[in-house]
């Protein structure tokens, strides 16, 4: 009886070691969010240190030729920072990565904005520094683009 005492410890011991690790992600309120972050492609970083890759847009969304704007800490949860973020109100993304390889989409950032690209009763046009572009969720976000979507409600008088 007394050679199995330390077996049975050591399996309790990695029973609480797992049920620990696992609560704080089952206790996470962002793990829906995050995980479709991460079906989308885009990945968590604990923090800006060991960034591969950290490169800035600006991306400008008119919905009836009124601003809006892209929330402060967008693709900022707690335990995560997205690949593609917002730090404040000004519209700069933050690409970054360990992988200074990896390509971040427009529609990775919508994802991650919660935002659809494609939204019902609206024409949809994009203009990466100032030239219109088909790409949309195809687009690669690169340094320094300035990048513009702009959606116009479909009306009857629209669709002659």
């Amino acid at each position: 009886m007394n050679e199995r005492k330390p077996l049975r410890v050591l399996i309790g011991i990695l029973v609480i070691i797992v049920v620990l690790f696992s609560w704080s992600w089952l206790g996470n309120p962002n793990r829906g969010v995050i995980s479709a972050w991460k079906k989308a492609g885009v990945g968590c970083l604990a923090a800006h240190e060991n960034a591969g890759q950290h490169i800035h847009q600006h991306l400008f969304i008119r919905v009836d030729g009124k601003e809006e704007g892209i929330p402060a800490n967008t693709g900022i949860v707690q335990g995560c920072m997205a690949e593609v973020h917002v730090h404040g109100n000004d519209d700069e993304l933050h690409v970054e990565s360990v992988d200074p390889t990896k390509k971040i989409t427009l529609g990775q950032f919508m994802t991650v904005y919660g935002k659809p690209l494609a939204r019902d009763g609206y024409r949809v046009t994009l203009k990466v520094d100032a030239v219109p572009s088909e790409k949309l969720g195809d687009l690669i976000l690169a340094d320094g683009q300035t990048i513009e979507l702009d959606y116009e409600s479909i009306t009857p008088d629209a669709k002659k």
